[in-house]
C-alpha cells in the first residue's frame, strides 16, 4: 500500500502521550499476535484532507505508517505491513478464490496490509489486489492488472471507443488493462484501458464489461467527457 500520499517537507516535532497511546491502541487492535515498534513522528502536508495539521507515525523496518490529526488525535490514514503468516487463514481464503475467480492464473497472494478496519492482499504484481473487510470477512474490490490485455477483441472495443472520444481521430490503447471488481457495481467485472495521452495530460479512459464486452462508461480525465 502507498505510504501517507502528498507529503510536505517533513519537521520534527514533539507528540502528546495521548497520540502515542492512541496509535498504539489501533496498532495492537489491528495486529494483536504482531509487534510493531515505533521509529519516527514528523508532520505532514495533507492537502485533499480539510484544513489542519497532521502527523505521521512511522514505525520500524518500514513496517507501516499511520497518520493522525495532531488536534483531535483522530486516525486518518492506517497501513501496517503484515507477513503472511499473521493473516488469519479464512481472509487468506477468502482473498486467493476472489483472484482466482477473476483469474486462475493470478491466485497467488505475495503480500498483506492491514488498515484499522481492512486486509489488502496483494497479488503477483503491485496493481493486483484484493481489500477485505476485516470484520465481514468479505471483499469490497479486487483487481487483476495486465502488462498486455489478454483479449484482444475488448482492446478492439476500447480503441474504438476512445476514437469517439477524440473526435473520431485514432487513438493508441496502451497494452496495460485492470481487470476490477466490486460488490456495489451491478455492472458486474469491467476492465479499465487507459490510452497515451498520459504523456501529454489528456488521457482516454474506457470501462468494458469483462463477460459482456459492453462499454459502460469512457472520459478524458481533462475534459471530463463522459459517454
Amino acid at each position: 500500500m502507498p505510504r501517507a500520499s502528498a507529503q510536505q517537507a517533513k519537521a520534527k516535532i514533539e507528540v502528546s502521550g495521548d497520540i502515542i497511546a492512541k496509535v498504539k491502541k489501533a496498532i495492537k487492535d489491528a495486529m494483536p499476535n504482531s509487534v510493531y515498534e515505533i521509529a519516527d513522528y514528523s508532520r505532514v502536508g495533507m492537502p485533499n484532507f480539510p484544513e489542519g495539521e497532521y502527523i505521521e507515525v512511522e514505525l520500524q523496518d518500514k513496517r507501516g505508517n499511520i497518520v493522525v490529526n495532531a488536534q483531535s488525535g483522530e486516525i486518518v490514514l492506517f497501513s501496517l505491513v503484515a507477513e503472511l503468516k499473521d493473516v488469519p487463514m479464512s481472509i487468506l481464503t477468502t482473498g486467493k478464490n476472489k483472484l482466482k475467480e477473476l483469474d486462475p492464473k493470478m491466485a497467488q497472494v505475495k503480500g498483506a496490509y492491514r488498515g484499522q478496519d481492512t486486509w489488502i492482499l496483494q497479488g503477483n504484481n503491485f496493481a493486483t489486489s484484493v481489500t477485505i473487510d476485516g470484520k465481514s470477512g468479505k471483499v469490497t474490490k479486487a483487481t487483476v492488472s495486465y502488462a498486455k490485455a489478454p483479449d484482444k477483441s475488448k482492446v478492439d472495443i476500447a480503441r474504438k471507443t476512445m476514437k469517439l472520444l477524440n473526435g473520431r481521430q485514432d487513438v493508441k490503447v496502451l497494452n496495460g488493462v485492470n481487470l476490477s471488481y466490486n460488490p456495489q457495481n451491478k455492472k458486474g467485472k469491467v476492465l479499465q484501458f487507459f490510452d497515451e495521452g498520459l504523456k501529454n495530460s489528456i488521457l482516454h479512459i474506457v470501462h468494458i464489461g469483462a463477460d459482456t464486452g459492453k462499454v459502460w462508461g469512457g472520459r478524458i480525465a481533462a475534459g471530463k467527457r463522459i459517454l
